[in-house]
């Protein structure tokens, strides 16, 4: 073979195709049968030369009919040409460059067979790329459509990976600028989110646009780390304002209405876009960090006696006021800057309320045990980049001062909100929300650590001080005189912030003691006066004040007149810190038991007899079991774990170590005395969800065959099993519930546990660092403008 600017050239090899004459476009007629000596003579003698250019034109004319002529094509035809292309795509001449890779993109679309078979050539798919990398638009646009046909496949797509095709696509996008005014919308039917991406003019632009998304979508992990570098933040900017416009149109209904309008449009939809900014977030991070100790100061002031006595006294117990300090510059006024950066001027916030909802997507839910970040890509590709959706994204409501009854505006004056299964805003629902406003309507915003980065970074370091996963951030905008929320209870603490106005708050005593995340209660409660109102506590939030409010109190806010000047406006940040069953003191337990029982069997058991193991693995199951009933039942098994929140080396004298640890040596004392195990398999089989509960255990394992033995062992469907196990062996599986529960209990440290459970706390916080700044990329178009 033959070297030329990179690609490797085969000798071509004859064919015999069956004869036929097929009539080119010039009226000259070739016989089919001589195609491949004719092509093996002319590129022998000299594949370059002017005088062979029109032979080999007609012959690849006639290759190209051909194709089209076979379905599926004839394997002597896919042979021929794999021996010609990778010296055609690189020919000096343009047309001849140009239609080898409109042949070879042709030949591509005629069977997945074929598809494969070309990709799979390695020095076919080097030539093409070589024809991409082009001084010559004609060429290059024609090997970047070859490049949209082999990636109709999906091995076609990791073949050109492999090889470096979007290395060479997207310098080519940045060379020729893909203005977003070039790119529009080709609406389809009324679904204007599944519009594909259109031009009026530059078709090579979209085409190499088209090419870019379609293998940035298909990347893994490993390939998108490689492609880091200046070229691609450069094209992710590029992205980035594109969407803007996109997203702008599919809100406006602004696209093109038909086909007839456009030169050129690519099978690209929005939600193709919004993968790709999504994914090309992954090798970088949206937001720096903000230091542990700025937001700790800002909240509960100075020093660290004050966090340690807020943990003492007031943590999931207690409400608590924070005080801003009039006339002085404190801590919370440093704080409340950070929110007016993002937010802009307060005093403005209902006018510019709908040109910020205009800017938002909608945050679609990631499940609270989901660990790849490309699973939950895959599940929710076809909604990504969607307008945010009501219910899920905004509420705008308001509560009767009579019935004190919660009413929702969209439900009374908008249908198009209410169509299932979900509820996407239009560009007139976000302009009504300004009437819903002044008619006296609450707008509730969630998920706003997803939509400004400031936001993020205080919620990050949130969550790090109190070692969970992740916080969450809602805003709330209330009008004079009003109420928006009914009076409730949220299975979650939260740190109220007020950031402009005032707003008067009542809260109640607990009805129900730390209530868990995700359980299927009612945090609604009827008129207050279903509370103990001769207990209640009145807050009054103003400017820079904030308040925390634990988990389970019932709590309703409203803005008020104070004598004889009419209230203003109330805006305020709720941030939630959500307490996930594995965070949990009881999650820590299970983590515990866990190291415990791998262990207890690395010890020398071989010479244990069978029945001992079976009845050591169910004593083990069944303490899984007495941990989840003790939570069910005992609150301070509820309680969050602060563990992940210690950082190495462990030290004595640290008091959160220390406070940690006292803890959970409490909580260990409590399963040594609890449950004997006849008493413990009636409540196991009374409970339906046990396994549900635990399946985050699996996440402790990243060996394949151990998180499977995990998942047999903490499988409390199989009850029966344990059940006949117990009956035939009464005496002897008590026995070995006690003795396991006593070596547990007597054996497992603290320290011992603490590893893995921060390993898993890793593995939670990686993917929710993931949805975050992918979610915070489909926002940045705001700051571009």
């Amino acid at each position: 073979m033959m070297v030329e600017g990179g690609v490797r050239k085969r000798k071509p090899k004859q064919s015999n195709l069956s004869p036929r004459l097929v009539h080119v476009k010039d009226g000259d007629a070739i016989d089919a049968s001589s195609v491949s000596p004719l092509l093996l003579a002319a590129l022998a003698d000299d594949p370059d030369s002017s005088s062979r250019r029109p032979l080999i034109r007609r012959c690849l004319v006639h290759l190209r009919s051909s194709l089209f002529s076979q379905s599926p094509p004839q394997k002597l035809s896919v042979t021929l040409l794999l021996s010609f292309l990778p010296i055609l795509l690189i020919s000096k001449h343009e047309d001849i460059a140009r239609l080898a890779s409109e042949t070879l993109g042709a030949a591509s679309l005629c069977s997945l067979e074929t598809n494969e078979e070309i990709v799979m050539d390695a020095v076919v798919v080097r030539a093409l790329i070589h024809a991409l990398r082009s001084s010559r638009m004609n060429v290059s646009m024609a090997a970047c459509n070859a490049i949209l046909d082999l990636s109709t496949s999906s091995a076609g797509r990791q073949r050109l990976l492999e090889f470096s095709a979007l290395q060479f696509l997207i310098p080519k996008c940045l060379q020729i600028h893909i203005s977003p005014t070039v790119v529009s919308l080709l609406c389809k039917g009324n679904t204007r989110r599944k519009s594909s991406l259109a031009s009026r003019e530059d078709q090579y632009a979209v085409s190499l646009l088209h090419a870019v998304i379609t293998l940035v979508n298909a990347c893994n992990v490993e390939q998108l780390e490689r492609f880091c570098g200046k070229d691609l933040q450069a094209f992710s900017v590029s992205l980035t304002k594109l969407w803007a416009e996109v997203h702008n149109q599919v809100l406006h209904d602004t696209g093109l209405k038909s086909g007839r309008q456009v030169s050129c449009l690519n099978n690209t939809g929005v939600n193709g876009l919004a993968h790709s900014i999504f994914k090309l977030s992954l090798t970088t991070s949206q937001l720096a960090p903000l230091p542990t100790a700025f937001v700790k100061r800002s909240i509960f002031g100075p020093g660290e006696s004050s966090f340690e006595a807020f943990l003492s006294s007031q943590w999931e117990t207690s409400p608590l006021m924070v005080r801003r300090h009039s006339g002085s510059s404190t801590e919370s006024d440093e704080i409340l800057c950070l929110f007016s950066e993002c937010l802009g001027p307060m005093e403005s916030f209902p006018t510019s309320l709908c040109s910020m909802l205009h800017g938002f997507v909608s945050c679609l839910p990631i499940d609270s045990d989901e660990l790849d970040i490309f699973s939950f890509l895959e599940d929710v590709k076809n909604e990504l980049g969607s307008p945010i959706v009501y219910q899920q994204d905004l509420r705008v409501l308001r509560t009767e001062s009579q019935s004190k009854a919660e009413v929702h505006f969209f439900n009374e004056s908008s249908s198009t909100c209410y169509t299932k299964p979900l509820h996407f805003l239009s560009s007139s629902d976000i302009e009504n929300c300004e009437e819903a406003y002044r008619r006296g309507y609450t707008i509730a915003l969630r998920g706003m650590e997803f939509r400004f980065t400031c936001i993020a970074a205080i919620t990050d370091a949130l969550a790090s001080l109190f070692g969970q996963p992740s916080v969450g951030a809602n805003l709330y905008l209330t009008p004079p005189n009003s109420q928006g929320l009914a009076c409730h209870f949220d299975d979650h603490c939260v740190f109220v912030c007020q950031l402009f106005g005032s707003k008067q708050w009542t809260i109640y005593p607990p009805s129900l003691q730390l209530p868990r995340l995700y359980d299927q209660l009612d945090g609604r409660l009827g008129a207050s006066a279903e509370c103990s109102l001769d207990r209640h506590r009145k807050f009054l939030l103003s400017e820079g004040d904030i308040m925390y409010i634990p988990r389970g109190y019932p709590h309703e806010a409203c803005t008020f007149e104070t004598g004889a000047a009419a209230s203003n406006f109330s805006l305020h940040l709720t941030i939630g810190i959500e307490v996930e069953p594995p965070f949990e003191w009881e999650g820590f337990l299970h983590v515990a038991l866990h190291i415990w029982y791998l262990r207890w069997q690395q010890q020398d058991r071989t010479l244990a007899e069978p029945l001992f193991l079976s009845l050591g693995e169910m004593s083990v199951t069944l303490l899984h079991a007495v941990i989840e009933v003790l939570g069910a039942s005992d609150p301070t098994f509820r309680k969050a774990c602060l563990a992940g929140a210690l950082a190495p080396p462990l030290d004595n004298n640290n008091w959160l170590y220390s406070n940690q640890k006292t803890a959970y040596s409490s909580l260990v004392t409590k399963i040594s005395t609890g449950f004997a195990i006849v008493e413990l398999l009636k409540k196991v089989e009374q409970r339906e969800n046990l396994c549900e509960r635990l399946r985050w255990l699996c996440h402790l394992e990243s060996g394949e065959e151990t998180s499977k033995e995990l998942r047999h062992r903490i499988n409390f469907t199989g009850i029966q099993d344990i059940l006949a196990l117990y009956s035939e062996h009464k005496d002897r599986a008590e026995a070995s519930f006690l003795f396991v529960k006593s070596r547990f209990c007597g054996e497992a440290l603290f320290d011992d546990a603490i590893g893995s459970y921060k390993m898993l706390l890793e593995k939670y916080k990686k993917v929710r660092n993931e949805y975050k700044n992918g979610i915070l990329s489909l926002h940045q178009k705001k700051n571009l403008s």
